[in-house]
């Protein structure tokens, strides 16, 4: 820039002096060159002026140009990023239908296969209900002919026993020993009558367990424990049914053998109470066994399902009231 300006000051002081067509004098030489001079440094003065000018209005134009350049850039990168936030949530909406769908399909397929596991269940457990339901009645009718059989063997044993109470003479005392001795009879009855009903209660409750084992083990769940407990169960409750049975044709007579004496009847009286009493716990405690071994059946099957607790509950095997004898 230095350059310029001082070429363009040598060709004005040239100028100049090729101007003067005369010789002049010293002294206006030198007024003329001071003239000169002062124009050139003039020219040269508004010629920097224009060059800064020039200069302030190139960088105007620069940053205007870089502040328009920058403002572009910034759209396209709104613009961009506007449209990636619009795919994205595009994407993301379409990857929640997508998982939606599959969890609204993967629900019906459950749904139709817990209906489809549910009809078999249910069906199975008819079929072991029906099968429990026929051995019941052949139970049944078999515990009525041996208390029929029983009931006979009782009225004999009674027109004895009365025969020889009147060997008493004592009309009180004939009617406390026959009362007792019916109490007897209807108290076994009533007692083997609630085994049974126990024993009712808890195949039934081992009929479920075994409906619900099958079908937890179509869900690939080990139940070999629960089938083992089953098993025990099974064996446990035909014990038991054998031990009522055998229970509902016994008959406890009253008899002795010495002289007919108010101490010899009493005698009679309570052993035919003792021995009525002391086969009902030893039948109670064979039927307890088979109530405890459901109830391990029906845990073995709440632990194979991850339950705490078992999900049937098994009946008791003590009656809610006792009947009463009197004493002769």
């Amino acid at each position: 820039m230095k350059t310029v300006i001082s070429f363009i000051a040598f060709f004005a002081i040239t100028g100049a002096a090729l101007a003067q067509p005369t010789p002049v004098p010293f002294q206006g030489a030198r007024e003329v060159l001071r003239e000169g001079k002062k124009e050139t440094v003039e020219q040269m003065r508004d010629a920097r002026k224009d060059v800064r000018q020039e200069v302030r209005d190139v960088q105007k134009n620069v940053r205007e140009n870089i502040r328009d350049v920058h403002k572009d850039v910034r759209e396209e990168v709104r613009d961009v990023k506007r449209d990636l936030n619009e795919a994205r949530k595009e994407g993301v909406q379409n990857l929640r239908e997508e998982i939606k769908n599959t969890r609204e399909d993967a629900k019906k397929a459950f749904e139709a296969k817990r209906e489809e596991m549910k009809q078999v269940f249910e069906a199975k457990r008819e079929e072991m209900k029906k099968a429990f339901e026929v051995k019941r009645e052949e139970f049944k009718f078999k515990m009525e002919t041996v208390r029929e059989e029983a009931k006979k063997k009782i009225e004999n044993a009674r027109e004895k026993l009365k025969e020889k109470v009147r060997e008493l003479r004592d009309t009180r005392r004939e009617e406390v020993v026959n009362r007792v001795d019916e109490n007897l009879g209807k108290l076994n009855t009533r007692w083997t009558d609630h085994f049974l009903d126990v024993l009712d209660q808890v195949g039934e409750v081992l009929v479920r367990i075994k409906a619900r084992t099958d079908d937890v083990a179509s869900r690939g769940i080990n139940v070999a424990d629960v089938r083992t407990a089953i098993t025990v169960a099974d064996t446990a409750i035909q014990n038991a049914q054998a031990a009522v049975k055998a229970q509902s044709g016994k008959t406890y007579p009253i008899t002795w053998t010495a002289s007919t004496t108010p101490a010899v009847v009493k005698d009679a009286v309570q052993a035919a109470r003792d021995a009525l009493r002391k086969d009902l716990e030893a039948t109670r405690t064979v039927v307890q066994g088979a109530r405890d071994a459901v109830h391990t059946a029906a845990v073995a099957l709440a632990k194979a399902r991850g339950a705490e607790n078992p999900l049937v509950v098994i009946p008791t095997s003590t009656p809610t009231s006792t009947a009463t004898t009197s004493t002769p």
